[in-house]
């Protein structure tokens, strides 16, 4: 298998095409996410030939990986059996529903702290890149805010991934909130514009591509660092 995940890094590079950058236990996968597909595009091993650059529905990429020895597919079982925090569900799909609208907004990456926090939260960290930045020029960890989700609410917390401990506390002056767009809104986290395109549902198949092939590869839970 090719999980748990060492890390993963999620980002829009147009306003409906986002770049996966996944490291899995044995290989390095970058994948690009459209309406109403996604791609391969660093398969340079000649059993990923067939498959590289090549626009398939999420689970038919995914299938054709694991025809070539590449698991993606973690299950609720794995998490017992390799020892990792078993993240609630619910928790996992609100995170989704909220990022897949984010990320039009927001660099997305995993957070090494995600497996020490229980298994009714998930934490991803978070930075505003609205001119589509696949790499930023400066990487600061103050740049970065660390959301926590819950099955029905969201909050930021002091963690950074520099840290030798977890500091699980709130932000101060915040409070979790029913939606990561209220969250941003109400304690002035982000710009304006940036408030403008999670709210702004026009590309609704890019978005739901994005929901099934996060829901599938479930990189919010099997991710180690």
């Amino acid at each position: 298998i090719d999980f748990p995940y060492e890390y993963w890094s999620l980002r829009c590079v147009a306003t409906n095409k986002a770049i996966l950058d996944l490291h899995g236990k044995r290989t390095d996968f970058r994948f690009e996410i459209g309406s109403g597909y996604v791609k391969l595009t660093n398969g340079g091993e000649q059993e990923f030939a067939h498959i590289t650059d090549k626009p398939l529905q999420p689970s038919a990429l995914l299938s054709e990986l694991f025809k070539c020895g590449v698991n993606l597919l973690p299950t609720q079982e794995d998490a017992t059996y390799l020892g990792i925090s078993n993240k609630h569900i619910n928790a996992e799909n609100k995170a989704i529903q909220d990022l897949c609208l984010a990320v039009r907004a927001f660099h997305i990456k995993s957070s090494k702290w995600n497996n020490s926090l229980p298994s009714e939260k998930i934490l991803v960290r978070m930075r505003e890149n609205l001119e589509y930045d696949e790499f930023f020029a400066e990487e600061q960890e103050k740049e970065w805010k660390s959301i926590v989700f819950q099955a029905r609410k969201v909050g930021i917390i002091k963690a950074r991934d520099s840290s030798e401990t977890l500091n699980a506390n709130y932000l101060p002056n915040t409070e979790t909130h029913a939606s990561l767009e209220i969250l941003l809104r109400i304690n002035n986290l982000t710009s304006i514009e940036a408030l403008d395109r999670i709210k702004d549902l026009s590309e609704i198949v890019f978005f739901e591509t994005l929901r099934k092939f996060l829901r599938l590869t479930r990189i919010l839970s099997f991710s180690l660092n």
